[in-house]
């Protein structure tokens, strides 16, 4: 019978690249493949297709690997003069072409978690600050806030922390993840937001600017006494 590694996946390779689908069997004169099928159960090949021999080792190269996913090839050879005996083996596509590496998925999860939390905090407190100058009852400025550059600071820096927790979710799904639909999510994600920041810090550059001359002429009229609403 065949030797071959009982594993979920016996071997992996990048999407878009050729894999050679590779049997050892010194005993064997002849060694067909029978099938390959998609990770979706599909067949991608029904048939019989002779593999290359070198050696006692039977290769075959398979170009269709665009889907990414765990594949199944089947095969047949004549081990010890025995007709058609079958067996199977599965290869994975991915879009890194190696084997995933639990631990490191493990701290990519753990990472994002704690950016999210990250975003979430700054964001809270951003919001949460005052931005508006001192008031007393009747509407008069009696005191200039400078908190509101500390908001401004916060706001600017979540965004920044939302464009690392699509970056991270991008890097993450690409490497790990065979769901191109969730790469797509955090690739489009990361894109807009990396297209809006330079006019987002143009914008908060000039309310910056612009609030500073303001309280600057607030604290003046104060300091002579003038009243300012």
């Amino acid at each position: 019978m065949f030797t071959f590694v009982k594993a979920e996946v016996d071997d992996y390779v990048k999407a878009g690249d050729t894999i050679e689908l590779t049997q050892a069997c010194s005993n064997c004169s002849y060694m067909n493949l029978t099938s390959v099928k998609y990770p979706n159960k599909t067949y991608a090949f029904r048939g019989d297709s002779p593999m290359d021999s070198v050696s006692g080792e039977y290769n075959y190269s398979w170009a269709d690997t665009d889907t990414l996913g765990i594949y199944e090839w089947c095969f047949e050879g004549d081990p010890d003069g025995s007709t058609n005996v079958p067996a199977c083996l599965k290869f994975e596509v991915s879009n890194q072409g190696f084997s995933v590496n639990e631990g490191q998925g493990t701290i990519y999860v753990f990472l994002m978690i704690g950016v999210f939390v990250l975003f979430l905090l700054t964001l809270y407190f951003g919001i949460g600050i005052g931005g508006k100058n001192e008031r007393d009852y009747s509407g008069k400025v009696v005191g200039v806030n400078y908190k509101k550059y500390l908001k401004f600071a916060l706001l600017v820096v979540s965004y920044l922390i939302l464009m690392f927790f699509f970056a991270i979710g991008k890097g993450m799904s690409y490497a790990f993840l065979a769901s191109t639909e969730i790469y797509g999510f955090f690739n489009v994600g990361f894109t807009i937001l990396l297209v809006s920041l330079l006019p987002l810090l143009i914008f908060a550059v000039t309310m910056t600017i612009i609030n500073t001359i303001m309280d600057k002429k607030v604290q003046n009229a104060l300091i002579r006494g003038i009243p300012v609403r």
